[in-house]
Parts: structure tokens; sequence; C-alpha cells
């Protein structure tokens, strides 16, 4: 894999083009993973890394699968290791939860 210039969180986004752009790469990335039925476990913007510092073509990758979880499709993930401030409710709440934990990742703190 190619080497990125840093984490999402370190850089100043530009305009709302490109957020739109690193965004839809981003929810592109998190639906391939459930179309496998893979939960990714710690989405975060240390997790994020651009590729390049283009404002007209950002490429933001999806990296660090270390929380990675393979679910079948009516399984349930108990395993709580997500980024603290970055995860979803029902991991705060320490309930068992699927892909939305992915989806739901938000800052918290």
């Amino acid at each position: 894999m190619p080497l990125g210039v840093g984490p999402i969180g370190s850089y100043l986004i530009i305009n709302h083009e490109q957020a739109f752009k690193i965004m839809f790469q981003i929810a592109s990335a998190i639906n391939y993973l459930h179309s496998l039925n893979i939960l990714h476990g710690d989405i975060n913007p240390n997790n994020v890394v651009l590729m390049n510092l283009n404002v007209q073509n950002p490429i933001a990758r999806v990296i660090d699968f270390g929380f990675l979880r393979k679910l079948d499709v009516d399984q349930y993930c108990t395993c709580h290791n997500q980024t603290y401030c970055f995860s979803g409710p029902e991991i705060h709440q320490h309930q068992p939860h699927t892909f939305s934990a992915d989806i739901g990742s938000y800052q918290r703190c």
C-alpha cells in the first residue's frame, strides 16, 4: 500500500466539495466491508488516512483493521475495544452491536 500523508484529523478540510468527496470515500469503504459481513470496529479520524493533499481530488483510505470482526447476518458483536470518544451509543452502554456501530461512530468527548 502506498504511504499516505497522514490521518484526516491532522488536516483542515478546505470546502464542502472536498469534505463530500472524503466522506463519500469513507462511506464507500465501510459499505464494502459491510457487504462482506465485516465490522471494522474502530472508525475514527486516526484510522482514515489522506493519500494526497490535492484539494480538487482528495483520496482517503480507511486503515487499522485490528478490531475487525466477521459477523454472520444475524450475529452480534460483544467486543467493546473501540476508541471510546468515537464509538456509538451501543458501545458506551455495553450492549451487543452489529454493523450500525461503524456508522454510528462519532465524537463524544
